[in-house]
């Protein structure tokens, strides 16, 4: 079929118009976590040929898992607005310097939804160079213990073996303190409780603890119960995994996985929860619990970092980015955030302050912020007003925060699968 020539002129009007458009660029740009700023120029070409504002909007993600916002860098989203003559407009995020040697991170910035222009590149790279010198200590070996099972034990099959072992052998000896933790397993009745100390001797890297399993014949379901290691010396354990303890499973049928034991959880059973509730002041800190809505069988980990809506140099509290444990059976645990001796100086901007937890192992996050705002009389700093608000839709303080409709990319923009803080 022959186009119409009213169409192809049109077609080809349209084409001139696009082309005639200013281009938008982002730079990628990179800065030592020290300096705690960092710029990224948005380019605009070909503005000479055009005579109308351009505006765009943009917002910061985290990228593979890298640079997390919050805690190295303080997300943003926003709309930017190019006068007519301007070619250059400049993004600035602040970055958290925590002294800590992590290695260089990254995250992006992305812009999307423009006016009188066209976008060329959407997405800049920010690379966060961190140079704190890395002060390693005497390496010590990650001691752990892995998980086994037995299957309808009898009197001649009653020894449950689990193996200790150590990442490298160690000049010195290593020594750690175990013992039986019941779970569904009972002690003295489906297990015999035991105690002790494990020693290595120098370049040993495995022993083994034997715990007597006590005949069961009439064992209708699995039942588990844990060894735990504790108080290592010349050895250490795993600060981002739980290898301080292992489970054991009393079966009435062979279940492995992968070859190994895995803790055995009912697949009816509803999926483990978590959440942070508001926090509390008490002296100078501040008190945040962490809770399941259930038990488990098996250990449940969180990472947890805090922060405040402050200019770092500014904290009334002491910045941690930690490990929390819930160990089997556990359905809640406290966190305590120290503050400074002089916050309640440096809280006379009512500061927000913030735990997020993230890396959850074995449960479902459904509310990963904590908060409390702290408030110092101006008439008398011993009197404190604690109040919580919610966190705006952008990840901001703001009252009137803008509406996911605003900040998010369009639904056909496939090129990057991110989410900005309020989605």
């Amino acid at each position: 079929m022959v186009e119409h020539p009213f169409e192809l002129f049109t077609e080809q009007i349209s084409n001139i118009k696009l082309n005639n458009l200013p281009r938008i660029y982002l730079e990628d740009a990179e800065v030592l976590e020290e300096e705690g700023r960092v710029t990224v120029n948005v380019v605009l070409d070909r503005a000479n040929n055009h005579n109308r504002k351009v505006t765009l909007k943009y917002f910061t993600f985290g990228y593979d898992n890298q640079a997390v916002g919050w805690r190295d860098y303080l997300p943003q989203q926003g709309r930017l607005t190019f006068e007519r003559g301007e070619t250059k407009k400049q993004i600035v995020i602040d970055i958290n310097n925590d002294n800590i040697p992590e290695g260089d991170k990254t995250f992006g910035v992305k812009i999307f939804n423009p006016n009188n222009g066209i976008i060329a590149d959407d997405v800049a790279m920010v690379t966060i160079k961190d140079e704190t010198p890395i002060h390693l200590p005497v390496e010590q070996p990650i001691i752990s213990i892995a998980n086994n099972q037995i299957t309808l034990p009898t009197a001649n099959n009653n020894q449950l073996e689990f193996t200790v072992s150590l990442t490298a052998p160690s000049e010195e000896p290593v020594t750690v303190k175990y013992k039986t933790l019941p779970l569904s397993a009972q002690p003295e009745q489906d297990f015999t409780p035991i105690e002790g100390i494990l020693t290595f001797a120098p370049g040993e890297i495995t022993q083994t603890i034997r715990v007597e399993i006590l005949a069961n014949q009439g064992l209708d379901n699995p039942k588990t119960f844990a060894i735990q290691l504790s108080e290592p010396e010349n050895a250490q354990f795993n600060s981002r995994a739980v290898s301080y303890l292992g489970i054991g499973g009393i079966l009435n049928k062979p279940i492995k996985q992968n070859g190994t034991f895995q803790p055995i959880i009912n697949a009816n059973s509803p999926r483990v929860e978590m959440s942070i509730g508001d926090g509390l002041v008490k002296d100078n800190q501040i008190d945040f619990t962490v809770s399941l809505n259930r038990s488990s069988q098996k250990p449940i980990t969180v990472r947890y970092f805090s922060f405040a809506d402050v200019d770092r140099g500014q904290y009334p509290l002491i910045p941690l980015d930690e490990l929390l444990i819930f160990q089997p059976g556990e359905t809640a645990k406290n966190l305590t955030i120290p503050l400074v001796d002089n916050w309640q100086e440096l809280a006379n901007n009512a500061n927000i302050i913030i735990v997020k937890l993230y890396e959850a192992q074995g449960a479902k996050v459904i509310d990963d912020f904590g908060k409390v705002m702290l408030q110092v009389d101006d008439t008398n700093n011993s009197s404190i007003e604690i109040t919580t608000l919610a966190l705006g839709e952008e990840g901001g303080f703001e009252d009137n925060p803008i509406s996911n409709e605003e900040i998010l990319p369009p639904k056909d923009d496939s090129l990057i699968s991110t989410r900005a803080m309020g989605e």
